[in-house]
């Protein structure tokens, strides 16, 4: 895991304390906190409900990523509904934002598609797209069955905005022809024969003849020139079986994400018959208990509650994104869910964004005489406190016994010129 640091108490002299921030803020939570996030859209920062982009379009299970260099901060993928002559077509949009709340639509990405999600490589600027391709249709009827999973290749934010897919593969089915909610766990450029390409492990959902399934697989040599992708798909069998456990009858769309305090899922399930109602619908965090990056099985299951204003009670297509904040320093947690009309309160059917900051506070500093005091939130005491004196470079060294509190104390020396401290984790 990377190192990470929060603002660095300075102590210079004996009369001078100022702080400053040798880092870009982090996303650190506790399980605490990420729960109460996840229940309590009402608590938010900002929130909206009935999302729509600048020309109306649904903005269902976005998914957003920080832009660097463009004149928006973010960018969100997402898929809205299109009444045609028998149905609906789906489509797979882009938008743009400095706010995480307000959308401008930029273009579509993908038609006669669905459910999207979106990741960076970890190597480098590559973006990929997976979403749920329909293939009947045609080019302007409903989006039906079979359904299969769909990759595309952006070099970068400009290719994104810009539409410019430099390579696609759709993967071969897995034990149906109803594949869908496909998410990224990890992605990495590899070099194979002198060309790059992508592996990647994800995960999905298929029908198995009686209600759905998770299952992930192992992608290996996505757009490499010479073609040749590779495709290991299994089921997520005792994750399945976590969640079957909690009541569970039917698994659909999921996503992942990382955070100091653990890896966790954000998981939709069905609580009914298979392929039943919708207001049997809710959704999950499922906590990983390994160091895996994507779920093995051994991990816990807690039925999340998000309260709103009128009492929705049906939720799915939880995603969740950790992106810079919008104002200040440190990170904001952006969070989606789709509330089904069959569990809504008044005027609460749709999508729901929302976001909270993510602070990042600063060391407390107390000096009575010649004692130094810093302390900091209990939500870090995981972490531990780091020193070094006189000059503010590389060298820091960690304080014994100051992992697992929220406080220390030392003796000012009046023979050292300044002292430097930070938090550090792990």
């Amino acid at each position: 895991m990377t190192d990470r640091f929060l603002p660095t108490a300075v102590i210079i002299g004996l009369l001078c304390l100022t702080a400053i921030s040798d880092k870009a803020a982090i996303a650190f939570v506790s399980y605490n906190t990420l729960t109460n996030i996840l229940n309590s859209p009402m608590s938010a920062t900002a929130s909206v409900y009935n999302a729509e982009d600048s020309q109306g379009n649904e903005m269902t299970c976005a998914k957003v990523i920080d832009l660097t260099g463009q004149a928006a901060k973010y960018a969100a993928v997402y898929y809205s509904p299109y009444a045609v002559s028998g149905g609906y077509r789906y489509k797979v949009n882009l938008a743009t934002s400095s706010d995480l709340t307000h959308w401008q639509f930029v273009r579509t990405l993908a038609d006669n598609a669905d459910m999207p999600d979106i990741k960076q490589v970890s190597n480098g600027s590559w973006l990929i797209l997976t979403h749920e391709q329909w293939i009947n249709g045609g080019t302007d009827g409903p989006s039906t069955a079979p359904c299969q999973i769909a990759f595309d290749l952006f070099y970068d934010t400009t290719d994104l905005l810009n539409g410019t897919i430099r390579a696609t593969w759709l993967a071969p089915s897995y034990v149906s022809d109803l594949n869908g909610t496909p998410n990224i766990y990890e992605a990495n450029l590899a070099l194979y024969t002198n060309y790059w390409a992508a592996d990647m492990v994800v995960g999905f959902h298929y029908w198995n003849g009686t209600q759905d399934e998770n299952g992930y697989a192992t992608v290996q040599k996505f757009a490499l020139p010479l073609g040749g992708t590779y495709w290991d798909p299994t089921n997520a069998l005792v994750y399945n079986q976590d969640f079957a456990n909690a009541g569970v009858n039917d698994l659909g769309l999921r996503d992942n994400f990382s955070i100091s305090s653990g890896t966790y899922n954000v998981q939709e399930g069905n609580l009914g018959t298979p392929g039943g109602t919708w207001d049997e619908w809710r959704v999950f965090l499922y906590t990983y208990g390994d160091t895996n990056i994507w779920p093995t099985g051994d991990g816990t299951v807690l039925q999340l509650s998000p309260q709103t204003p009128n009492g929705s009670f049906s939720f799915g297509a939880p995603c969740v994104s950790i992106v810079t904040s919008p104002v200040g320093n440190g990170n904001a947690m952006f969070v989606h869910y789709f509330i089904f009309a069959q569990g809504a309160g008044a005027g609460e059917a749709g999508d729901l964004i929302y976001y909270y900051n993510l602070s990042v506070p600063g060391l407390v500093t107390k000096i009575s005489g010649d004692t130094l005091t810093l302390s900091w939130p209990s939500d870090y005491a995981t972490w531990h406190l780091e020193v070094q004196t006189n000059s503010l470079g590389t060298n820091w060294a960690a304080i014994p016994n100051t992992g697992g509190s929220d406080s220390y104390t030392n003796t000012i020396s009046s023979t050292t010129q300044s002292v430097f401290y930070r938090l550090a984790y792990p």
